[in-house]
């Protein structure tokens, strides 16, 4: 498939990615607030 033809929107897709990571960063702050340590684990940290 050529780029041209693609019905990707990739503006979309990142916009997408950036609003759910940004979510996952609040729930990894309160799983570490409550001290459970292994479910926080699961969620990459990057800076803000």
């Amino acid at each position: 498939m050529s780029k041209d033809d693609s019905n990707i929107d990739v503006d979309k897709i990142v916009k997408h990615w950036i609003e759910t990571s940004n979510e996952d960063f609040q729930s990894m702050l309160s799983l570490y607030h409550s001290k459970s340590y292994g479910w926080a684990l699961f969620f990459k940290v990057t800076s803000q």
